[in-house]
């Protein structure tokens, strides 16, 4: 849960009420149609939003919850109602992609690498490998028990949630500014939308290219309309580092156990929730441009994808989606 802020909002969002913080290492924007003092007690809902999500999901916290589950693998240890349901989607999206979205990434991650927050490594920064052992694919043995809500992991194994914890959590922050009014979700890029504001046909965001040499880009490829819906961009353009003088990524392929080789340099998908969104993304990155393309146009999801030597694909489903909302289209 690191920065990464591959999509911005168009300055139209000026027009209705703001909030910004940091909270699961990424910014956090929030913005609400509601008269004053509804939107301060919608923001209040939302950020807490954020902060309980980062207190129980960080992997880098030894102190949080999901840490001090990975640390008793091997017992049944129950869990909050939080981390309960983010494991459920989990497991869920596991078997329903056969594995290519792995929860039991912790040790291939560390062993990449990514065993302490990006931040800490910075982007090109150096890092050790070897930090962990790379068990990949024992998602099918961590047992869940909805009458107890505990769970139990293999020996020797670790979860981590990454993006789809954000995912989830942009989601749930837009569900309670929907009792105050229509609202968007900006969580480092994950964008969550409620209603279209009055009289406009969603919430106005944008795509940004991918990032060079870490630095975010100015260049917009796409803008939309965004309503009762998600948008959010997987890529390896910014969350690099080298590991003796090698290159590695967080995007693991669990297929191999070690970071993908894929000719995706950033894939953006609109979904119709933040967990889904993060999730199908960074499956479609792991596949490939072509392989990618297919997996989301089977599922109806609308995708751009960018490649490793920049060029632009459009799935006719995203096309049809800009072309509707006639805002600007692809630049």
């Amino acid at each position: 849960m690191d920065m990464d802020m591959d999509m911005t909002p168009l300055s139209p969002l000026s027009e209705w009420p703001h909030h910004r913080f940091l909270a699961m290492g990424t910014q956090i924007d929030l913005w609400v149609e509601a008269d004053p003092s509804g939107a301060e007690a919608a923001f209040a809902e939302a950020e807490g939003c954020f902060r309980d999500a980062e207190a129980a999901l960080s992997r880098f916290d030894p102190a949080s919850e999901l840490s001090r589950l990975n640390a008793r693998s091997g017992e049944w240890v129950p869990v909050s109602r939080l981390l309960w349901d983010v494991l459920v989607q989990a497991l869920d999206f596991a078997a329903e992609t056969d594995g290519i979205f792995d929860p039991t990434v912790l040790g291939a991650l560390k062993a990449a690498g990514y065993d302490r927050s990006f931040t800490q490594i910075g982007s090109g920064g150096q890092a050790a490998g070897g930090g962990g052992r790379a068990q990949m694919g024992r998602w099918r043995e961590v047992e869940a028990d909805p009458a107890a809500q505990a769970v139990w992991l293999p020996p020797g194994v670790g979860l981590d949630f990454g993006g789809i914890a954000k995912g989830y959590t942009a989601e749930w922050a837009a569900r309670w500014l929907g009792v105050w009014g229509p609202g968007l979700v900006d969580a480092g890029g994950d964008l969550v939308a409620g209603d279209a504001p009055h009289g406009k046909p969603g919430w106005p965001v944008t795509v940004l290219a991918p990032r060079v040499e870490g630095q975010l880009s100015d260049t917009t490829l796409a803008s939309l309309a965004l309503k009762d819906g998600a948008l959010a961009t997987s890529g390896i353009d910014h969350r690099f580092w080298l590991v003796d003088g090698r290159p590695a990524h967080h995007i693991i392929d669990p297929r191999t156990g070690q970071p993908a080789d894929t000719d995706a340099l950033t894939v953006t998908v609109i979904a119709p929730g933040g967990s889904a969104a993060e999730v199908w993304a960074k499956v479609a990155l792991i596949g490939g441009v072509e392989q990618g393309m297919s997996l989301l146009s089977q599922r109806d999801i609308p995708a751009l994808i960018v490649d490793q030597s920049r060029t632009l694909h459009v799935s006719p489903l995203m096309q049809a989606q800009l072309d509707r909302q006639a805002v600007v289209g692809i630049a």
